[in-house]
């Protein structure tokens, strides 16, 4: 009880975010934290050990204890001052790992590191870098799709995420990543690890399997669906391949209790008398000492939860809105969305927040700039989901060809300069100029959002920003790509206000 009052948060979540993101959005849509599983799965492996560690020589490794104990009250405060839920599973994690070298040292240790290591798996991965591995992961489905189903004999063309023929078209979106996938098997390999405890060392190479396991029966899952009639496939509204997702999940299952039982029957197997000291029996007064600990730790967690609630700052929410001019210097604009981005490519993003759209200027020959302005909205993590490569392109049928990072003279800012093709149109291209605002790098905001920076006294006081400026080319020679680069300069030179500004 005094536990459940320490990590309410968690447990929360827990109960709640389940039932928002429904059956096909827990199974394939990254990007959530769902701590359910993790809970109860280090809930049963730490149930499974709780014999075997009270017939343990009673000992403390004092330093450990207390080291893992700070640590995670470290964590626990910091949470909670950041209301940084996820975080509240590390904190957690750590405490398991101090409670086992308090009443067993440092074999209590060992027995509690697979419940408190399984904790860890429940933590979302940061989405600067989960962002960057879902867009891989579309991009290597769609072409070792396309590859088996031309090796087949089934012809099917590749564009950037786009798959066609004569007869139908699928794009590979987020959901059909795997990543989830992979994350699932991951904690049944644990399971199964779990189940036969008779294969020793050799059953990590179960776990080590799981991950290209579901890539490679994700790879199975969208080759049928693509092979087969799925005339509405790309659209939001379209067929829905739920049961044959988890149908694949079923078949990994199976798979990695097969593989396990395997490892485990060509073990050695255990003599009688350490079945025996599995299922003896500890002195009750070792266990109403082990329960006395657990209850003041839980108790003083449970006191300092209260206390920093009262104590935390009220911290003003930032509001922060993007502007840019819609006409300037002879250029006259549209706005792009909702009809003009690819809704289903860039995924569940609040376009509203969003600046996207089409400048025109009328010369000798007319010139275009499609702008896209994406701010990082803390409170609203849609928009970050754009902090990829994938923002480069302009649709999921386009691939850059050539990219350069430099310096952006016309502006003075370091970017990137790309040449994008259009994948379904005969040498249709566009240059594309490409830069971000306050960003970091990926390492340092992928720590960022593990710590919850943006919730905390540490937030920046404008958002990261994220900008792509295009221009359509005809072709991709030389003089094409020298004209469309003075076309970019020229409107960067008329709108560079706007842009410092942001």
């Amino acid at each position: 009880m005094l536990l459940g009052l320490a990590y309410a948060p968690l447990w929360g979540a827990a109960a709640s975010e389940s039932a928002v993101f429904g059956l096909e959005g827990w199974f394939f849509i990254p990007g959530q934290f769902l701590p359910a599983p993790a809970l109860g799965l280090a809930a049963w492996f730490s149930w499974r050990r709780l014999d075997r560690m009270r017939l343990l020589e009673v000992a403390s490794s004092a330093g450990p204890a207390v080291l893992f104990a700070s640590v995670g009250t470290g964590v626990f405060i910091w949470a909670y001052l950041n209301q940084t839920t996820h975080l509240l599973l590390v904190s957690l994690s750590f405490h398991l790992l101090a409670y086992g070298a308090t009443i067993r040292g440092s074999a209590g240790l060992r027995a509690l590191l697979l419940p408190s290591a399984v904790l860890l798996l429940g933590l979302p991965i940061p989405a600067p870098l989960e962002n960057e591995i879902v867009w891989q992961l579309q991009l290597s489905t769609a072409r070792d799709v396309a590859w088996i189903l031309n090796t087949l004999g089934r012809e099917m063309s590749l564009a950037g995420v786009l798959l066609w023929n004569e007869s139908a078209t699928f794009q590979v979106i987020e959901g059909c990543s795997g990543l989830r996938g992979m994350r699932i098997l991951v904690l049944i390999a644990l399971v199964v690890r779990e189940l036969f405890p008779g294969a020793g060392a050799r059953q990590l190479a179960l776990v080590a399997l799981a991950p290209l396991l579901a890539y490679l029966l994700n790879l199975l899952r969208v080759a049928v669906i693509v092979a087969g009639d799925h005339s509405a496939a790309t659209s939001p509204d379209g067929d829905d391949h739920t049961m044959q997702g988890i149908a694949v999940l079923l078949a990994g299952s199976g798979i990695l209790y097969a593989v396990g039982w395997v490892l485990a029957s060509r073990g050695p197997t255990r003599t009688k008398r350490e079945r025996g000291r599995e299922t003896a029996t500890a002195a009750p007064g070792r266990r109403r000492t082990d329960l006395r600990i657990a209850i003041a730790a839980a108790g003083f967690l449970c006191l300092l939860s209260v206390g920093i609630r009262y104590l935390r700052p009220v911290l003003a929410t930032p509001r922060y809105s993007v502007a840019f001019s819609e006409a300037r210097a002879g250029w006259q604009s549209e706005n792009l969305y909702p009809s003009g981005p690819d809704r289903l490519f860039f995924g569940p993003v609040a376009w509203e927040r969003i600046i996207s759209r089409r400048y025109e200027r009328s010369q000798r020959r007319p010139e275009i700039v499609d702008v896209l302005i994406v701010p990082d909205i803390a409170s609203d993590p849609t928009t970050g989901k754009l902090f990829t490569s994938k923002i480069s392109l302009p649709g999921a049928d386009w691939e850059i060809r050539r990219a350069e990072t430099g310096r952006i003279w016309s502006l003075g800012v370091d970017g990137e300069q790309l040449l994008a093709t259009h994948g379904r149109s005969n040498g249709s291209a566009a240059l594309v100029y490409s830069w971000r605002i306050r960003d970091r790098g990926t390492g340092r905001e992928t720590l960022r959002a593990l710590l919850g920076a943006e919730f905390g006294p540490f937030r920046r006081e404008r958002p990261r920003v994220a900008i792509r400026l295009s221009t359509p080319l005809q072709h991709a020679g030389p003089l094409a790509r020298s004209r469309a680069k003075k076309i970019l300069d020229h409107f960067v030179i008329s709108f560079r206000d706007d842009l410092e500004a942001l």
